[in-house]
């Protein structure tokens, strides 16, 4: 069909032929012409003689007659071969589009109107240039860019471009256009567009499909891999949590690399009978993870197709514990006692007389056993009571009686619940030192949810992967997956229309309808069948059949393509070939050794491992390379080993006399007679050394983890500190190993126990990092803490890892940043303010001038001197406020010091008078000018200031302020002495520090005397106090004279 490839190709042949046959009737026309031309030329010759010219005329009459004759049979051939180039043109599945060489539009087929809603008449006629009502602009391009190549001569491989449908609606459209020659040259060109949506959906389809496994796998709580040509393509999280591996880790690399090597063939057995069918129960084998721990695992595996190729879809589910559980259960009634109440499981245990000795609450709720009864102790008629709340209760209780008459029997069961409740019970004979039976104990888990969830998770996992149907007892199809839809080549609204007898490529409908009935007697079938593809291919599948009697009967049926197997199967004669060829192209040396040590066979690897020729290596023993162990222990060693093996390390000498390490894996077996040992034989020599470095980084990763700056400490579920760097032992002036033990709060904190917003706290309770910021007092500093969980393999939270930062200068900043914000607010208010206070205060100067020279009497001249100079003291004011409130950009120049005292004074000057404040000034004149920031020092100054009227204020009401100023020895000394109730002893070393304030919650921020320290510093000149408590406070600040 046209909407193949072959059917395209078939077409173009078609057409090319039809174009070389219209071709030929071209010529033959022409031909036809020249005739013409020669017979009137005939006809011109009237000198010729009338014989002459009859015969002549006869003669042409004649050829006239035969050229008529081919030129009505050639039309008519050209008009059949039109007819079926009409007819092909017309009938294609896809639009076809015939141009000339300057790209105009010749001919289009009707499919346009079925696939664009265009009539044809629309583009007949036009350039593929004007066509920008049908395609989008960067699709006109990409169209005309290719019809140029092609008009060139070059090739140009189909390509997708978008196109208007007449509703507006934009679909994707594939074009294949091919060059139209004549006579060896290109004429023209014809393309075939093709709507590819369906198969845009249906590649979606496959995408949101694989999208859907890979988020169901992800959230599966049973490690989930993928498998191809023996490599790991796809892991889950919890696969990887299971090996410890991370992904790109894992992903490329051997699938049975993680296997413990004696397990290796176990595992490639099962797995091949599972893919063949021949299993359907899950195996156990055994891992290493890596950090080296070996794991019991129970798996299953199956055959999935995986970006377009086979694979092997694997489950992983860890029963170490289970094993374990099997191999360690013993009657320890001490911790049995005392584990039975804090199990989620009901436990109940009896003596020998079935007499019950133990037994926990959870048990008792579970089937809601009444106390009394309990209390009586009879097993029996506990058992009997428990019995009658579950299904087939009577059945089930003559199996438990014959299940525990057989008192040495380990039972393990499934029982179902009346409500709906699912439980496994495993019951276990209890024995003493002296093996003994004591009793039995029983287990009993609620497992509803889980074989609620593990129901879906596979029913979810086998529709997606293999094909479903749901069919009637007629064989019509009720339901179709996706899956089974690919599988075929159909859609499945076309599926929903046959029958089994439609896709059934081996049995009759008769065949179909006796199998169906044999599926009805027996409920279940399971079998191999051919079907047929769509494309006309067959498909092996493997059917596995199941009948629901529900309404008239429906067949449910689940189809895995297994084509993909039948080959492999057929591969499988080679297998001992190829076994062969793997032992010569192994990486290891394997070597076979006879009881008495000597060489019985080796492959290449082997004889290059020790530097021998083959033949070499054949007259050889083992003690011919065995570097550690003597003669006799070595053939102590060979004649011991049986087929469960050994695995050790040792060292192997070359022909050269060099060393190196190897790492040994032997088993034992008879052949002929004869006991042979096969050695596996692996150079570790760079792995020893890649364990070298292991520890070289491990000592690289302590001195790393103590060089950090920031305060690093590992916590347990108790508070307890386990592990801190250095940095973290320095602050508390202590060594790492004094502080391991002790509670983080006590350390950190100064508490004895954790904050409210403790975040270790958090941790614990949501198994989430978590991150808060403190100021510790005892510690001076702001402290940026983040909490980690730390987890063991099962999942379980057990540490916390705790990063502490100091963030006291970042804080210093931010709050900074804040108060110049706040600053630059009151500025901007106030200078508003002093804007608006001016109009009206220059106002009330002039008018009191023009009043006072109007004649008034003494008395209101009087008055009007008093307005007069109170307003030019409040106009000084309002200057003073601009000027402090202005920004001022950071600049240092030449000022005198007691010209700032003086401005800010009178800033204050107002409040000193109303809050009863007496100032005193003793300023040093010629004090020489220095080079300072004006307004930055201002602001030191008058923070002094406020802090001084603030503390005798608080404790006087009252207070006396002095202000001095003098030059010693190359500095400027300002000094500012209060008589309020001056600095305690403790504080007076800590008042320079970030957010240290005495105030109120709300009344200071403790960042203005660290900001006038900063200031001065910035100045290199100094700043402290002096206090006696009682006696007042005297701040002082000194900056080089020189400075100017």
């Amino acid at each position: 069909m046209l909407n193949t490839k072959t059917g395209r190709e078939q077409l173009r042949r078609e057409l090319e032929a039809l174009r070389h046959r219209v071709a030929e009737l071209e010529k033959a026309a022409a031909a036809h012409q020249q005739i013409m031309r020669e017979l009137e030329n005939h006809r011109s010759q009237l000198e010729m003689t009338v014989q002459e010219r009859t015969d002549q005329l006869k003669e042409i009459n004649e050829k006239l007659r035969e050229s008529m004759a081919r030129q009505s049979a050639l039309e008519a051939e050209l008009k059949e071969a039109e007819g079926k180039y009409r007819t092909t043109f017309q009938s294609a599945n896809d639009i076809l589009i015939h141009m000339d060489r300057k790209g105009k539009i010749l001919d289009v087929n009707y499919k346009l109107k079925e696939i664009g809603g265009y009539e044809r008449e629309e583009l007949v006629g036009k350039n593929i240039r004007s066509l920008t009502k049908f395609m989008t602009k960067k699709s006109i391009g990409i169209i005309l860019k290719n019809f140029v190549k092609r008009m060139a001569g070059i090739n140009v491989p189909p390509y997708e471009v978008q196109m208007f449908r007449s509703d507006g609606q934009l679909t994707t459209i594939e074009i294949n256009a091919v060059a139209i020659r004549r006579d060896g040259k290109i004429v023209g060109d014809l393309a075939i567009l093709k709507d590819v949506n369906e198969r845009k959906r249906a590649e979606e389809a496959m995408r949101a499909s694989e999208e859907l496994f890979k988020n169901l796998a992800s959230s599966s709580p049973i490690g989930i891999f993928i498998a191809q040509d023996r490599q790991f393509r796809y892991v889950n999280h919890r696969f990887q949590e299971l090996t410890g591996y991370r992904e790109d880790e894992l992903l490329g690399t051997d699938a049975l690399r993680l296997v413990v090597p004696e397990d290796r063939d176990v595992v490639r057995e099962n797995a091949t009978k599972m893919l063949k069918g021949e299993r359907s129960a899950p195996y156990e084998f055994r891992v290493i993870n890596k950090s080296g721990e070996i794991r019991w695992i129970m798996g299953t595996v199956t055959s999935i197709n995986y970006q377009g190729k086979r694979a092997t879809l694997g489950n992983y589910m860890d029963i170490s514990e289970h094993k374990r559980a099997e191999e360690e259960l013993a009657m320890k009634n001490v911790l049995l006692e005392a584990a039975a109440e804090t199990t989620l499981d009901g436990i109940i245990a009896v003596d020998e007389n079935d007499r019950i000795i133990l037994y926990n609450k959870r048990f008792q709720e579970m089937f809601n056993v009444p106390q009394e009864l309990i209390t009586a102790g009879d097993d029996i008629l506990v058992r009997k009571y428990i019995v009658s709340q579950l299904e087939d209760n009577e059945t089930l209780l003559q199996d438990m009686e014959s299940t525990f008459a057989d008192k040495e029997r380990v039972v393990e069961v499934e029982t179902y619940h009346k409500d709906g409740r699912v439980f496994a019970n495993y019951a276990s004979p209890l024995w003493d030192k002296q093996g003994n039976y004591r009793g039995k104990i029983t287990y009993i888990q609620d497992i509803t949810n889980r074989k609620q969830a593990e129901e879906k998770s596979q029913t979810i996992i086998n529709t997606a992967l293999d094909g479903f149907w749901l069919c009637d007892l007629k064989g019509r199809f009720l339901e179709v997956n996706d899956s089974y839809c690919r599988m075929v080549g159909y859609t499945r609204e076309e599926l929903l229309k046959m029958s089994i007898a439609d896709i059934e490529a081996t049995e009759s409908p008769e065949e179909i309808a006796q199998h169906i009935q044999r599926v009805m007697a027996q409920g279940y079938a399971h079998f191999e069948r051919q079907h047929k593809h769509r494309a006309g291919n067959i498909v092996d599948v493997d059917i596995t059949v199941n009948y629901l009697d529900v309404g008239e009967g429906q067949l449910f049926v689940f189809i895995r393509d297994i084509t993909e197997r039948k080959r492999a199967e057929e591969a499988l004669a080679d297998e001992a070939l190829r076994r062969r060829i793997l032992v010569e192209q192994s990486s290891d040396g394997i070597v076979v050794l006879d009881e008495n040590g000597k060489v019985f066979e080796a492959n290449q690897r082997f004889a290059q491992m020790l530097g021998y020729t083959s033949e070499e290596i054949k007259n050889l023993s083992v003690w011919d390379w065995e570097f550690l162990f003597p003669h006799e222990q070595v053939l102590e060693m060979i004649r011991s080993v049986d087929e469960a093996g050994d695995h050790f390390e040792t060292k192997h000498r070359r022909k050269d006399g060099s060393i190196y390490d190897v790492e040994i894996s032997t088993n034992g077996a008879i052949i002929a007679g004869q006991k042979l040992v096969f050695c596996v034989c692996r150079d570790i020599t760079e792995r020893k050394q890649a364990e070298d470095k292991i520890k070289h980084a491990a000592e690289e990763w302590r001195t790393t983890f103590d060089s950090i700056t920031d305060l690093i400490s590992i916590h347990d579920r108790e508070y307890r500190i386990l592990r801190v760097n250095r940095a973290f032992a320095d602050l508390f002036h202590m060594k790492p190993q004094q502080l391991i033990g002790k509670r983080c709060y006590e350390v950190m904190h100064g508490t004895e126990e954790p904050p409210s917003n403790c975040p270790h706290k958090r941790t614990l309770e949501t198994t989430k990092p978590e991150v808060f910021e403190s100021y510790e007092p005892h510690l001076g500093m702001y402290l940026l803490y983040s909490t980690s969980p730390i987890l063991n393999e099962k999942g379980e939270m057990i540490n916390t890892v705790h990063i502490a930062r100091d963030i006291t200068v970042h804080k210093q900043q931010e709050e900074q940043l804040i108060m110049t914000d706040r600053l630059a607010s009151i500025g901007e208010l106030v200078s508003g303010i002093a804007h608006e206070l001016n109009n009206p205060l220059t106002s009330v100067i002039g008018f009191s001038q023009l009043l006072k020279e109007t004649g008034v009497s003494p008395e209101a001249k009087e008055d009007l001197d008093i307005i007069s100079k109170e307003a030019e003291r409040a106009a000084g004011i309002v200057k003073n406020l601009l000027t402090f409130a202005r920004k001022h950009e950071p600049v240092k120049q030449c000022s005198h010091v007691n010209n700032i005292i003086e401005d800010v004074i009178k800033l204050r000057a107002y409040e000193q008078k109303v809050s009863n404040i007496t100032l005193h000034k003793r300023l040093a004149r010629n004090l020489p000018e220095i080079m300072i920031d004006y307004f930055q020092m201002q602001q030191v100054f008058l923070n002094i200031i406020v802090n001084a009227e603030a503390a005798m204020l608080e404790a006087n009401k009252k207070g006396t302020l002095t202000i001095s100023t003098r030059k010693i020895d190359g500095i400027i000394r300002i000094s500012f002495t209060d008589d309020g109730p001056g600095i305690a002893k403790e504080n007076l070393n800590r008042i320079f520090n970030p957010f240290f304030t005495t105030k109120e919650v709300g009344k200071g921020t403790g960042l203005g005397l660290s900001i006038c320290h900063g200031i001065v510093n910035a100045h290199d000149g100094k700043i402290y106090a002096r206090s006696k408590p009682g006696s007042g406070a005297t701040f002082v600040v000194e900056l080089p004279a020189n400075s100017g």
